[in-house]
């Protein structure tokens, strides 16, 4: 079997076969021919056959296809002078287009930069409001500060300003008083630790007196004892004895003196640790009674948040987004409670 296309390019005509039917005819025959051959694959002749008989088909591919491929660059070649003069009409016209719409281009840009102008100034009035209150310890968010006039921004600019400088005399009063009540307390710890000072001096100029004393008994006992003789020994021992006697009164004194400066100083440490927590103890109420207007807005603002009233929505979808944001806004809620209870 000669290995040749099924078809030949020359019997084709292109205007018929790049048709449905003119193809479908082509195709038919070329199947045809090719299952009119009953070759078998068992015999090596069988398989070279049927392998030269699908090089005819894929040949009869090649053909077809140069053919319509050989049409359409014609095609293309001749569409390129009708290409050039689509882009001269377009260019023209889109410039034409651009000259008659320009009054109009202008006119948008310049609404469009009177309108972003505005929205700037409409901006900086908002920031400016925000830092006046921010300087006087208020904090709004800027959709209700938006939607405030001036008169209203004014005043309540005046409320919280008024209420800021009420916070800072009260927290001025509590420094004084705190401060006065330092003082008072340093004052008596000084007068306290002076007198103890005084008893302590006199307690020794008691042990010196009584030294001294105790030094010319000595000495008189001496000297009775050198005169007596005899009654030296018996003199020395009772000597000995009242000596000890009073070294150890003096040391049970000693001991007793110790124990009361110790206790002085236990008692002293204590109470002063006492007036230090009381002092605390004042000045966290004092906060808490000047922070509390501002923990009862922060609450009656979260409040607002969870008073809203819910839109009447009727899809399914609709109200499942209803009921999670309102259960959002409720775990919120208490959070942020919590957080201002905690202040």
């Amino acid at each position: 079997m000669n290995e040749t296309a099924l078809v030949v390019r020359e019997s084709l005509d292109p205007a018929v076969l790049f048709t449905d039917a003119g193809m479908d005819e082509v195709l038919a025959r070329i199947k045809s021919e090719a299952m009119s051959y009953a070759f078998t694959a068992e015999d090596e002749q069988g398989r070279k056959d049927i392998t030269s008989l699908a090089y005819r088909v894929a040949r009869s591919k090649t053909i077809i296809d140069d053919l319509g491929k050989d049409i359409v660059s014609e095609w293309k070649r001749q569409s390129k002078v009708y290409d050039v003069q689509r882009k001269k009409a377009r260019d023209f016209l889109d410039a034409l287009k651009e000259e008659v719409q320009e009054p109009l281009t202008v006119w948008k840009a310049e609404q469009a930069r009177l309108k972003a102008e505005e929205e700037r100034r409409e901006r900086e009035k908002i920031d400016a409001r925000i830092v006046a209150l921010a300087q006087v310890g208020c904090v709004i968010g800027s959709f209700e500060i938006t939607a405030m006039t001036d008169d209203e921004f004014d005043e309540k600019l005046a409320v919280v300003t008024s209420e800021h400088e009420e916070i800072q005399r009260i927290e001025q009063e509590a420094r004084i008083a705190a401060e006065a009540a330092r003082k008072a307390e340093e004052e008596k710890l000084a007068a306290e630790r002076a007198e103890l000072n005084a008893m302590r001096a006199e307690q020794e100029k008691t042990r010196k007196e009584q030294e001294e004393k105790d030094r010319v008994e000595r000495e008189k006992m001496a000297e009775e004892a050198h005169k007596l003789g005899a009654q030296w020994e018996a003199i020395r021992l009772e000597k000995e004895r009242i000596d000890r006697e009073k070294f150890e009164a003096q040391a049970k004194e000693d001991a007793r003196m110790e124990a009361e400066r110790l206790a002085a100083e236990k008692f002293e440490r204590e109470d002063r640790e006492k007036r230090k927590a009381e002092e605390q103890a004042l000045t966290e109420k004092i906060r808490q009674e000047a922070l509390l207007p501002d923990k009862e807005k922060l609450v009656a603002w979260i409040h607002s948040f969870t008073g809203m009233v819910s839109p009447d929505v009727q899809d399914a979808a609709a109200q499942e987004i209803v009921v999670w944001f309102e259960s959002k806004i409720s775990e919120l809620a208490y959070q942020v409670i919590d957080k201002i209870n905690k202040l």
